[in-house]
């Protein structure tokens, strides 16, 4: 099966874009137009369904017993630890964020064989240790990080903000934090990578990197057994602007994007059982393809427990 860039699909399905002009004598500001109805029309997949081509498995490293997804997936559908040879260990349970506070345990759980979700929050991949300034790095000169809050090295809370301008280059703050605040950022051609320096060392320690078009990160924090150097987990992709004309269109499928832009127009002109219609054919098509590619000989897999069934119950003779 093919995969679409962007470039390819807007070419294709110009027409459905509710053009006037043909793809030939397209301008700049049209063509972006196309591209905004385009991320509107992905978008509106992603929360109605999980297209193919969205299932990932990566490693990502242990940090103070935490992992972090990274920046263009979400939902944790399965953990593996990985030891220090990098073989994966016996699969976690994934537990909700409720489960730690719900029943009371007799060991500690922090030892439990377990991810539990941490935070939907986490603006870098690490916390640093009390004491330390932020530092930015970049290769090109553009945009604004504001830092908002924080505390300072006598953890009283700071209520006022302070800010550093991107450069081509390093710039560090003057302000000191034990821990960490909340940051904005304008949108800017580059990364940006993000590190905390030790007041007391001067050691310097990746921390985050954001992309070009975050403005406000936000990344999914779980707590794990730290029992090795990373994690292997199995997750889904997100949906993430398409800006690019090599970006990969997801879902990849000419016939559910046509029904998808066209359903798009139906709604803007209050057509909304025409747009109904398109829309339940094109998450048909899409479902269609899913199972497809991912087979329908799928074991379903459960946990058991022994004393937790029927087996212990006595039956009368």
């Amino acid at each position: 099966m093919q995969l679409y860039t962007l470039a390819e699909m807007r070419e294709a399905l110009w027409e459905e874009g509710n053009q006037t002009s043909s793809y030939a004598a397209a301008t700049i500001a049209e063509k972006q137009q196309w591209t905004d109805r385009c991320n509107r029309v992905v978008s509106w997949f992603f929360n109605k369904m999980k297209p193919a081509h969205t299932y990932r498995r990566i490693n990502v490293p242990i940090y103070d017993s935490h992992i972090t997804l990274p920046r263009h997936v979400q939902s944790l559908l399965g953990v593996r630890p990985l030891d220090q040879n990098g073989c994966a260990c016996a699969p976690l349970y994934i537990y909700s964020r409720f489960h730690e506070f719900a029943l009371p345990v007799s060991d500690c759980s922090c030892c439990a064989p377990a991810a539990i979700p941490a935070t939907e929050m986490a603006q870098t991949f690490r916390d640093p240790a009390p004491g330390f300034l932020l530092r930015l790095k970049s290769t090109a000169t553009a945009g604004t990080y504001q830092f908002f809050g924080g505390r300072d090295t006598s953890w009283n809370e700071y209520f006022d903000s302070s800010s550093l301008n991107i450069t081509n280059g390093t710039v560090t703050t003057a302000r000191e934090y034990n821990a960490l605040p909340r940051m904005l950022k304008t949108a800017n051609a580059v990364g940006v990578e993000v590190y905390s320096v030790d007041t007391t060392t001067g050691e310097e320690t990746l921390i985050a990197v954001h992309a070009p078009g975050e403005t406000s990160p936000a990344y999914q924090r779980y707590h794990v057994p730290d029992c090795g150097p990373a994690c292997q987990i199995l997750t889904r992709l997100t949906y993430v602007k398409l800006v690019a004309d090599t970006d990969i269109v997801i879902p990849s499928d000419l016939g559910a994007m046509e029904l998808g832009l066209r359903a798009l127009q139906y709604r803007k002109e209050s057509n909304w059982d025409g747009a109904l219609q398109l829309e339940q054919e094109a998450l048909d098509l899409l479902d269609g393809q899913k199972q497809q590619l991912e087979g329908e000989a799928a074991l379903p897999s459960f946990s058991s427990f022994p004393g937790f069934g029927a087996g212990d119950i006595l039956c009368p003779l």
